[in-house]
């Protein structure tokens, strides 16, 4: 296995050349907060923030496979031609990992276990499901950008070079970066009297509630950045390419 070149300084790195799209991100993610919030729906738009994700994670994975960043790298044809899918593929295998976590839920909660009880298994079943399926299957969305083979059959065939790789770097962003995302809404809503509304029934604004917010989107920001440096690294190394390091 290649020589890790430090996933967190790369992750900053490409999180800076790409700070623009990351700007884009979380002003795009909190609109979409409000938008929720007026609408009361809760979180039903996911389509909508696997798109707006895309617009991050592809420019943070060409930085890695093609040394262009920013909104430049939105230019690039592989990006233009692929944009669509590529958020679709991302939405799928985000899809595809919750069967497992839903399922042990269900169980759980038939075998008389209430609702906060089973979140933590659930919880930490998710986590793992997430690790697992992104690292085997997750190469095919750099693939797609690279204009490499995209099938599902080929990214199982990179993952048994590099999955135990992408598994393991994996568990920062969809674990540790998690707890960070949305760690400071909760502690807001907590010792807050609202309703964990940005606008209350009142008619007020909950102004902490989102500096929380923003807050946690940046996170987000980051974990998406993160995210995409891991999978990038990961094909590389499948690739048998040497230099996966972000650009300076």
């Amino acid at each position: 296995m290649l020589e890790d070149r430090g996933l967190w300084s790369d992750s900053v790195r490409s999180f800076m050349l790409n700070i623009k799209p990351a700007t884009v991100y979380v002003i795009a993610m909190m609109a979409l907060g409000f938008l929720e919030d007026a609408l009361d729906i809760g979180s039903g738009m996911v389509v909508a923030q696997a798109l707006i994700a895309a617009m991050l994670a592809i420019p943070a994975h060409l930085t890695l496979l093609k040394g262009v960043s920013s909104m430049g790298a939105m230019a690039d044809k592989g990006a233009n031609n692929n944009f669509l899918s590529f958020a679709l593929r991302g939405l799928g295998l985000g899809a595809l990992a919750v069967l497992v976590p839903l399922l042990l839920l269900i169980v759980l909660m038939a075998a008389g276990l209430n609702f906060g009880a089973a979140v933590i298994p659930t919880g930490f079943m998710f986590l793992l499901s997430l690790c697992f399926v992104f690292a085997r299957w997750g190469t095919m969305l750099p693939a797609l950008l690279a204009g490499d083979d995209k099938t599902m059959a080929t990214a199982v065939q990179r993952a048994t070079r590099t999955g135990t790789y992408a598994f393991f770097h994996l568990m920062v962003p969809f674990g540790l970066l998690t707890v960070l995302t949305i760690a400071p809404a909760i502690i807001i809503v907590m010792m807050s009297d609202g309703d964990g509304r940005f606008l209350p029934a009142n008619g007020s604004i909950d102004l902490p509630l989102i500096f929380a917010a923003v807050l946690s989107n940046v996170v987000g920001a980051f974990q998406v950045v993160m995210i995409a440096v891991v999978l990038s690294r990961a094909y590389l190394r499948a690739m048998q390419t040497t230099d996966f390091t972000v650009p300076a």
